[in-house]
């Protein structure tokens, strides 16, 4: 920061979770002679409007997210790269890149507190088609967007979640889908386990999420994924599982006859046959190469699983490859 004929050393403090989410400046303060002095101090509403605490002359131009507020002609908006955002009216002044939402106008699909934008352009986009495929646009921010394909060929948004610093993101402990294109849904992936490690790959989500779509089931639970640094414990020397690691692994309970995706065995009457066996081909064709759980009395193996022991009540999915269109 410069002051007269030197530069003075200023520091911010940011609000943030890891390295980028919110970013906001709150406040900023430089060293005199030990003692932190304050020089500048913002809050935010939540599209980004900042209103000033304290001002101690020596204006700090990077805010909300970080962005510099360019102050031509007053117009106080935020460079990010691609466009410039308007935090006065929560909307960009230039339309979308990517077509993302509704309204190319639209500021983090109006969910700026979950959300943010880096640079103005889109996310990582995973389009899961019907025939097994997913192609996969990959881009610098911490988002993914999932597409479903519907049945005149177009895809539709179905979810929207963040990445970690690790690159995984936490599936919601109960996500649904109510409504796609128009027609109503009763769609349904819970995690049966309160204490369950969810984050995954998003590659794994989406072909989970594909081959449960496909398969024309409406609910099924999920149990362990990996922790969120990717490791197979919670808490360090308490491993909850011996292979769930880096999100590629992903803990699912077999298929009921009425759906309702509680616990079963496939000793149990409630086990369907039938709907488990075609979920497991259907994760099969996105292709998870290895899918565990031990074989059904009397009907035997189900197709595309292999027997280990302790899998007598959940899929335990694994060695995804991507069949990209």
């Amino acid at each position: 920061m410069p002051t007269g004929q030197q530069f003075v050393y200023e520091y911010q403090m940011k609000d943030s979770h890891g390295d980028r989410h919110l970013g906001n400046v709150r406040c900023s303060f430089r060293v005199n002679n030990t003692v932190a002095e304050v020089t500048q101090e913002d809050m935010y509403y939540p599209f980004g409007l900042s209103y000033r605490l304290r001002d101690g002359g020596q204006s700090n131009r990077y805010l909300y997210n970080g962005k510099e507020q360019e102050s031509f002609n007053k117009l106080y908006w935020n460079d990010y790269s691609a466009r410039f955002y308007d935090s006065q009216l929560g909307r960009w002044h230039v339309t979308d890149p990517a077509d993302q939402f509704h309204s190319p106008y639209v500021y983090c699909a109006n969910n700026p507190v979950n959300r943010i934008d880096p640079d103005g352009c889109y996310d990582d986009n995973y389009m899961i088609a019907e025939d097994g495929t997913i192609a996969i646009e990959k881009t610098a921010d911490k988002f993914d967007q999932f597409f479903l394909q519907i049945g005149d060929g177009s895809f539709q948004k179905v979810a929207v979640l963040m990445k970690n610093d690790n690159g995984l993101i936490n599936i919601p402990a109960d996500f649904r889908i109510e409504i796609l294109n128009g027609e109503d849904h009763n769609f349904r992936m819970y995690c049966y386990d309160k204490e369950a490690m969810r984050f995954v790959r998003p590659d794994v989500f989406a072909a989970v999420l594909g081959a449960a779509w496909y398969s024309g089931i409406s609910t099924f639970g999920i149990g362990d994924g990996s922790s969120a640094s990717g490791n197979n414990y919670i808490t360090p020397g308490n491993p909850r599982h011996s292979h769930h690691k880096d999100g590629r692994n992903l803990d699912i309970r077999p298929i009921r006859d009425d759906e309702s995706g509680d616990r079963v065995l496939v000793t149990d009457p409630a086990f369907s046959y039938k709907k488990s066996s075609t979920f497991a081909a259907e994760l099969h064709k996105f292709g998870f190469t290895s899918i565990l759980l031990n074989p059904a009395p009397i009907r035997g193996q189900v197709p595309y699983t292999k027997q280990c022991a302790g899998h007598s009540n959940h899929f335990h999915v694994q060695g995804l490859h991507v069949n990209h269109p």
